[in-house]
């Protein structure tokens, strides 16, 4: 389903449970095959991917240039992702998760004991609700250019995994995660939509 559109850009929805891209040696159905009937006139290609079990934005370039000024604008960092997850335990206030990640093993990214210096790929929390009876805490994430399972992992290394985490957390298999890409700002272009959760 296309959400927005604006100078080149798309943005498009994809639900938990469904690969953004084809894997090799897999018949899985992804959102990438369904670019080219969504977008029939253009040449469409994937400007980023969301985990198989994560929901959310994904986005569209439908012109070299668009897809140059996606590159470009994540390399300088001006492009802001915002995520929805909800956690386990009680998340309050705010915090910037700086641990280097290590993504070298294609399944599971390790947390390191050392700052990344790179701002572009820490994870900022803030606190939007605490569910008492549920001990569970709904948290707002926003990363700039992102790793493999960045915040995933992130949020686990502070003791706040993600609910439905089969990697990170005491998720179960069948069970949804609560990780949502609900918004994505750029120069001149911003899309968002809604959670599942």
């Amino acid at each position: 389903m296309e959400v927005e559109r604006h100078g080149g850009i798309a943005g498009v929805y994809k639900p938990g449970g469904v690969h953004s891209a084809a894997i090799a040696g897999r018949e899985a159905p992804n959102a990438e095959e369904l670019l080219p009937r969504m977008f029939a006139d253009e040449t469409p290609v994937l400007l980023n991917r969301l985990d198989f079990l994560t929901s959310g934005l994904l986005l569209v370039a439908l012109t070299e240039a668009a897809a140059e000024t996606w590159r470009a604008a994540e390399e300088n960092g001006s492009i802001r992702k915002f995520y929805l997850a909800e956690v386990r335990g009680r998340f309050d206030g705010v915090a910037t998760v700086r641990s280097r990640l290590d993504t070298a093993d294609r399944k599971v990214t390790k947390v390191l004991d050392e700052p990344d210096e790179d701002p572009r790929r820490w994870t900022d929390v803030q606190s939007l609700s605490h569910d008492r009876a549920r001990d569970t805490s709904l948290v707002s994430c926003l990363i700039v250019k992102g790793a493999r399972h960045q915040i995933r992992a992130h949020l686990a290394s502070i003791g706040h995994a993600i609910i439905g985490d089969p990697l990170y957390g005491d998720g179960r298999e069948g069970e949804s995660l609560h990780l949502h890409h609900r918004r994505v700002e750029l120069p001149g272009f911003t899309a968002e939509v809604s959670a599942p959760f």
